[in-house]
C-alpha cells in the first residue's frame, strides 16, 4: 500500500496526468468535431478511463437493486482501483426474502477481507496482512457485471448521442446503448438469464472521462420468474487512501467454526499445563545417543500423548520420553487470534527450561499442543507444525486442526490420533532417522501438507525397517 510520501507525489502526478487527459481530449474533440461517432466517443472515453486508472487511482461507487418474485437484493459498494489492483473495497448487502430482511457488509483493505455476521461482529479472513486470494472474495453475482465499465463500453451496441447535460455546473455528453445480456456475460455469471440491458452514460465534456453509468435490465430465465436489475455507477478520479480496518476483528475461523475447541472462552484454559502427564514425565530428556522426547505444551490430551508414546514403541521400538508439561508461554499466546506463535516458541521454551537438551544435537525434542498455531515467519494463516533440522532436531506440532470437532463434526478420537501420529511420524522421520521428504502424497514423508485431507491420504508407516 502507498505510504504518505507516495500519496503526496501521486497527487502531483494526478494533476499532470489529468492535464494531459484534458489536453488530449481537447485536441481530439477539436480535430474531430462532428466526426466522432457515438461509438468512437464511448471507446475513447474507455481508453481515458484505463489511462487514469493506470496512472493513479479511480474510485467507483456502485448501487444496484435486483428484484424478482418474492425477492429483492440491494448492493452499495465503494471501491478504489489503481494499476496495481484494488486499493480497497467496501460493500453493503441487503436482501429481502419472504418478508425477512438480512444485511451484511464486506471490506477488503490492506490485503485482508473483513465481513460481519448476523450480530454485526467483524471477522477477518486473512488476518495480519497475509493476503486474500481472489477466489475468497465474495461473488457479487449478477451485479458484478455492472462494475466493469471498460467491458460494458467495449460491448455496447446501438449507441446514440443525446443533448448535453449539466450536473453541478459541469457539462457532460450523454450517450445510450444496449447490451445483449446473453452474449455479454458467461452463462455461469447470469445463471442462464437472457435479455437486453439499456445503458446510459455521462462523459465529461472537458476530459472525456466517464462520470456516471446507469444500467437497467429485464432478464428472463427458463422455468424461473423474470428478474429486473438496475444499477448506477459513478466515478471519481483522485488518489485514494484505504480506510482503517475494523477494530477487534475475530479470526474467520471463529465465524465458520464457532464451537471449535480452544477458542473463545476456552482458549485460556487450553494454555495451561497438562498436569495429568506429570506422573510419567521427567525433568530431562533422559538417555544416551539419539533419542526422542515429547514436550506437552498446554492442556493437551493426556490419553493422546500416552497413546502416541505407546505407538512408536510398538511400531518402531523407540522409547519416547515425556518431559515436564509446560503451560504455553505468555509471549507466544495471542488471545485476539486464539492462536500461539510457533516461530521461536520451542527453541526459546526448551532453551530456557532445558538449556542442556537445547544444546544437545542428539536430543530430538518435539512439542505437542492442543492450541491452534501460526508462525510469524510464514505467510500462512495457520500451521500444523514447525520443524528445524536433523542437526538441530527440534519441532512443535499442533493437533488443533486435526480434530473433527474443529470442522463442525462429532468427536472421533481415532481419526485425531491417526492425523496427529502421521505428522509426528514425518517429523520423527526427518529429525530422528534423517529421512528426506517425498513428493508422493501417499508417503508419510509427503512434503506439501496443506490440510487434513493431505494427512488422511498419507501412509501411517515410515519407510524404515521395523523391529
Amino acid at each position: 500500500m502507498p505510504t504518505e510520501g507516495h500519496i503526496t507525489s501521486s497527487r502531483h502526478v494526478l494533476g499532470v496526468v489529468s492535464l494531459g487527459l484534458i489536453a488530449a481530449w481537447a485536441v481530439l474533440s477539436s480535430a474531430c468535431e462532428g466526426t466522432l461517432s457515438p461509438a468512437e466517443a464511448v471507446a475513447a472515453s474507455a481508453e481515458r478511463f484505463t489511462e487514469a486508472k493506470e496512472a493513479n487511482s479511480v474510485t467507483i461507487s456502485l448501487q444496484t437493486t435486483t428484484t424478482s418474485e418474492g425477492f429483492e437484493a440491494r448492493l452499495a459498494a465503494v471501491s478504489a482501483f489503481a494499476k496495481d489492483g484494488i486499493i480497497y473495497s467496501d460493500e453493503w448487502y441487503e436482501w429481502d426474502v419472504g418478508g425477512i430482511t438480512q444485511e451484511s457488509r464486506v471490506i477488503v483493505v490492506n490485503g485482508d477481507l473483513y465481513a460481519t455476521d448476523d450480530n454485526d461482529d467483524w471477522f477477518v479472513l486473512s488476518p495480519w496482512h497475509q493476503g486474500t486470494r481472489p477466489e475468497n472474495i465474495p461473488d457479487l453475482g449478477i451485479s458484478a457485471v455492472l462494475s466493469d465499465f471498460e467491458r460494458i463500453a467495449g460491448e455496447l451496441e446501438a449507441i446514440e448521442a443525446h443533448s448535453n447535460d449539466e450536473i453541478d455546473g459541469v457539462a457532460y455528453r450523454r450517450y445510450s446503448g444496449e447490451l445483449d445480456w446473453e452474449t455479454f456475460v458467461d452463462e455461469d455469471e447470469t445463471s442462464g438469464y437472457s435479455g437486453a440491458a439499456n445503458v446510459d452514460l455521462w462523459v465529461s465534456d472537458e476530459t472525456g472521462l466517464p462520470f456516471r453509468m446507469d444500467v437497467m435490465a429485464d432478464l428472463v430465465r427458463f422455468l424461473s420468474p423474470p428478474l429486473t436489475l438496475t444499477g448506477t455507477q459513478t466515478f471519481e478520479y483522485a488518489v485514494s487512501s484505504p480506510p482503517d480496518p475494523p477494530a477487534n476483528a475475530k479470526p474467520w475461523r471463529d465465524l465458520e467454526f464457532p464451537e471449535a475447541p480452544c477458542t473463545g472462552e476456552a482458549f485460556e484454559a487450553c494454555l495451561e499445563a497438562q498436569t495429568e502427564l506429570t506422573p510419567i514425565s521427567a525433568d530431562s530428556c533422559e538417555g544416551e545417543g539419539r533419542r526422542i522426547c515429547f514436550v506437552p505444551i498446554g492442556n493437551i490430551s493426556a490419553d493422546l500423548v500416552t497413546r502416541l508414546v505407546e505407538h512408536y514403541r510398538a511400531a518402531y521400538g523407540i522409547d519416547i520420553g515425556v518431559m515436564t508439561p509446560l503451560a504455553a508461554p505468555g509471549f507466544a499466546a495471542h488471545p485476539e487470534r486464539n492462536q500461539i506463535d510457533a516461530a521461536g516458541l520451542l527453541e526459546e521454551t526448551v532453551g530456557t527450561r532445558w538449556p542442556q537438551e537445547s544444546a544437545d544435537d542428539e536430543a530430538v525434542i518435539i512439542g505437542v499442543t492442543p492450541v491452534d498455531m501460526y508462525s510469524s515467519d510464514s505467510h500462512f494463516r495457520y500451521v500444523f507444525g514447525v520443524k528445524f533440522s536433523y542437526s538441530f532436531p527440534k519441532a512443535i506440532v499442533s493437533m488443533f486442526r486435526m480434530t473433527p470437532e474443529f470442522y463442525g463434526n462429532p468427536p472421533d478420537p481415532e481419526l485425531t490420533f491417526e492425523r496427529t501420529q502421521k505428522l509426528l511420524g514425518k517429523y520423527i522421520g526427518l529429525l530422528y532417522y534423517g529421512l528426506h521428504t517425498s513428493s508422493d502424497p501417499t508417503s508419510q514423508m509427503f512434503n506439501n501438507i496443506l490440510g487434513p485431507d493431505d494427512l488422511d491420504r498419507m501412509s501411517d508407516r515410515l519407510p524404515v525397517d521395523a523391529p
